[in-house]
């Protein structure tokens, strides 16, 4: 009995100070055919906002991955800068928000467009913005 007591503790022992697993960043419930581009996760911390964009149905995703009662938001601009927006998530924590647009795909002069985002927390209360990255993706549209 003392042998296996033992060997209990040693392998509770070893699980409790093992390293973390890493943490995926979520994906979003988007449609399967989708063509995502999404913010970099930062696996091994604090991800209080988390974005996507799908070029194929010009969707935003944002996601709020903080219970902090703030929300995430996604401010983006066209590189042709006709067109800019934000897609706001006050679902709360742990929830998706999908803003849908219907971005032009070329530039005046038949290039390809671009979008760029950033990613913020607001504050509705105090009315208080929070840059958290940026720029946080770049996709053609």
């Amino acid at each position: 009995m003392k042998k296996i007591l033992t060997l209990a503790v040693a392998t509770t022992g070893f699980l409790l100070v093992g390293p973390t697993p890493a943490h995926a960043a979520p994906r979003p419930p988007a449609d399967p055919a989708a063509q995502l581009t999404c913010a970099t996760w930062n696996a091994g911390g604090w991800n209080p906002v988390y974005s996507c964009y799908d070029r194929q149905f010009d969707n935003f995703w944002v996601y709020d991955g903080d219970a902090d009662g703030n929300s995430a938001v996604v401010r983006w601009r066209t590189a042709t800068g006709e067109e800019s927006g934000s897609c706001r998530n006050a679902g709360g924590s742990g929830t998706w928000k999908r803003c849908a647009y219907d971005l032009r795909e070329y530039k005046p002069n038949g290039t390809r467009n671009t979008v760029r985002w950033d990613e913020w927390r607001y504050d509705s209360a105090y009315d208080s913005w929070q840059l958290i990255t940026a720029p946080a993706g770049t996709s053609a549209t």
